[in-house]
């Protein structure tokens, strides 16, 4: 099991409510607004826990999607930077349709907005087409959604309809601090809030299959779609 939070200089705080409240899986989020926000993704700020597999995700936030796509492309392939996810933050459906064009990010963060005009603003036939071409997925965050009943309605009948197109969806409680780090039923309830019906191992295994997307993308030896090296020739002899 897996959950997004939003520390501010709390990280081992979080980590160890969850550990806790046994979650294993912790993803830390940090908002990317220029490439000077890059930092929180340097090998000397990332926190090791022995009992934990800790994740870091960038949330680019820029208005600029020029600018969005280039932080994107660094984070994505640079082995400078120790980053497992990144979501760009959605906006309007002219600013999303960029964005989605291109396939070297994990997906978009909250990208339905109401529209009394569109059932779900933000985003239409063509992205969801993209989405899956491109094995991209959405993320949400729980907390937003509480907060706003409006929008909570409205994500979840788009949920509803992305399950019936098999669109890759991830459910986060983007806790802030350890008072609002859920516990294991806390998560499951979420999903039957929001009529999730994937299974948990399907849900997993989404989570999975985006961080290998960039894991693999970081190795300077994979080249091509669905191929990597696994050993290079005479690497074991010695005059080699």
């Amino acid at each position: 099991m897996y959950d997004f939070c939003l520390p501010d200089d709390n990280e081992e705080e979080l980590a160890s409510e969850y550990y806790k409240n046994r979650i294993k899986n912790v993803v830390f989020c940090y908002e990317v607004f220029d490439k000077n926000d890059l930092r929180y993704f340097k090998l000397n700020n990332i926190l090791y826990h022995k009992k934990l597999n800790i994740f870091y995700c960038a949330l680019i936030n820029n208005e600029n999607f020029k600018k969005s796509l280039e932080i994107a492309n660094e984070l994505f392939y640079s082995d400078k930077y120790y980053n497992d996810l990144l979501f760009i933050i959605g906006r309007d459906l002219n600013y999303n349709d960029k964005i989605l064009s291109k396939y070297f990010l994990n997906g978009l963060f909250d990208p339905i907005k109401y529209d009394k005009k569109y059932y779900f603003g933000g985003i239409n036939y063509v992205n969801i087409k993209r989405i899956k071409e491109n094995n991209l997925s959405i993320l949400f965050s729980m907390k937003k959604l509480i907060n706003d009943i409006e929008k909570f309605y409205t994500t979840k009948k788009f949920l509803e309809f992305a399950q019936k197109k098999y669109l890759n969806i991830l459910i986060g409680s983007f806790a802030e601090n350890k008072d609002e780090v859920p516990n294991r039923y806390q998560i499951y309830s979420f999903y039957k809030v929001l009529g999730i019906y994937y299974s948990l191992n399907y849900l997993n295994k989404i989570f999975e299959e985006q961080i290998i997307r960039i894991r693999l993308a970081k190795r300077k030896d994979y080249f091509t779609k669905g191929f990597y090296i696994i050993s290079y020739p005479y690497q074991d002899c010695r005059e080699y």
